[in-house]
């Protein structure tokens, strides 16, 4: 059987706000952009809920048992690539 409709994944960045003016305490605006046309894929605002309060105790547990795997990207290792990157960094 064929399929009908073939869905693709794309290389995307996500953007956070380049001014503290944008964010509080409360809410943080972000925007994904496609890494190839620079074009808006989705945007989306974190809140948090109302008397939230962090959890230290359970953050440093986490945090305890990870493992850095980190590997350099070819982007990271090699710099941006084309017009496309340089396009979605600039001021």
């Amino acid at each position: 059987m064929l399929a009908t409709h073939v869905h693709a994944f794309q290389h995307s960045v996500l953007t956070l706000p380049r001014s503290l003016t944008q964010v509080n305490a409360e809410t943080l605006y972000c925007q994904e952009l496609s890494s190839f046309t620079g074009k808006q894929l989705d945007e989306f605002t974190l809140k948090k809920p109302a008397n939230w309060v962090p959890d230290t105790a359970g953050r440093a547990s986490t945090a305890a048992t990870l493992v850095p795997t980190h590997v350099l990207s070819n982007i990271e290792a090699n710099g941006f690539i084309g017009q496309p990157y340089s396009a979605l960094l600039r001021p």
